[in-house]
């Protein structure tokens, strides 16, 4: 319902807010302090939850708003994460030359990537109207 999905784009707001910080990137968690939100846990792991829904709202509304911010958060990534081998999480988001964690989580690749470019794929590529995806982002069809 319309009302839904109102709260769902105010939630995905919410959530972009937190990759305000000097890096493009979100700290772990956060506090909120009457009308002000602020880093907790300043390191970043690379975590997909955000473009997951960034994708998921993409799909529902046709908006290019949220492309337009997963690609900011995927250049972040390239920015600030991306090392010889792969991508490693941060330890400091506030810090523009944040230092690495050395350590690339498994779900980047398995979630966060495949997230990424199904946000950036035409719609019919895994077809929210034919398939939902599981806790690990693996695909399943809609019997």
């Amino acid at each position: 319902s319309l009302q839904y999905m109102e709260v769902a784009e105010e939630l995905m707001e919410t959530c972009y807010s937190m990759y305000r910080t000097p890096t493009g990137l979100a700290g772990e968690n956060y506090s909120v302090l009457f009308d002000r939100i602020q880093v907790a846990d300043k390191r970043n792991f690379l975590r997909p939850e955000t473009v997951e829904s960034l994708m998921i709202l993409y799909r529902a509304t046709g908006n290019n708003k949220y492309r337009e911010w997963g690609w900011e958060i995927f250049q972040a990534f390239e920015k600030h994460c991306k090392v010889e081998a792969g991508y490693s999480g941060v330890m400091d988001v506030t810090r523009p030359s944040a230092e690495l964690d050395n350590k690339m989580q498994s779900w980047f690749l398995a979630e966060t990537l495949k997230y990424l470019y199904l946000l950036f794929s035409p719609s019919d590529v895994l077809s929210l109207d034919e398939w939902v995806f599981n806790t690990e982002a693996h695909p399943m069809i809609i019997w």
